[in-house]
């Protein structure tokens, strides 16, 4: 039941994807007549994938990292069309939680420092998903959060 919220938002984003494609005026599928030539690509530039070429949602499982600073989750995370990052929600309404992909280095109870200003003890630095409310309090540093994997069945789960 878990992975009903996961199969639920995937499929929306394919369905609105090939909706999309697939409304495309007859004006805009004809070639354009010849002009200019076109400028060259660099040989470093990144790879965009063509109009035929359905586009892969970058997918990750980190860390869901509160606003107090400790590490919650395990969060099951989605690049979405703008370039933000959605967390799908652990209860199953499928919606998503804006959060940002940012590094937090921890120490040996859990207490997670910036990694550009961790001290030397706090030598466990990862990647996390960072959710944007306000501290409300102290929150309790825990360690069994630290490490995620997505399991063989999708679920992004909290590794040992």
């Amino acid at each position: 039941m878990a992975r009903l919220p996961f199969v639920l938002v995937l499929l929306c984003f394919v369905l609105l994807a090939c909706r999309g494609q697939s409304e495309v005026p007859a004006a805009e599928t004809s070639a354009p007549p010849p002009s200019a030539p076109a400028a060259a690509t660099p040989t470093n530039a990144p790879a965009t994938p063509s109009d035929d070429e359905p586009a892969v949602q970058a997918h990750r499982c980190l860390p869901l990292v509160s606003g107090c600073g400790c590490a919650e989750r395990c969060g099951d995370g989605f690049q979405q069309a703008n370039g933000s990052w959605g967390v799908v929600r652990p209860l199953g309404d499928s919606a998503l939680d804006e959060v940002a992909v940012g590094r937090r280095c921890f120490d040996a109870r859990g207490v997670s420092y910036d990694a550009s200003s961790a001290p030397a003890s706090a030598s466990l630095c990862v990647d996390v998903f960072l959710e944007p409310q306000i501290c409300g309090g102290e929150c309790i540093p825990r360690t069994e959060f630290l490490h995620c994997a997505s399991s063989d069945d999708h679920e992004c789960r909290a590794t040992p």
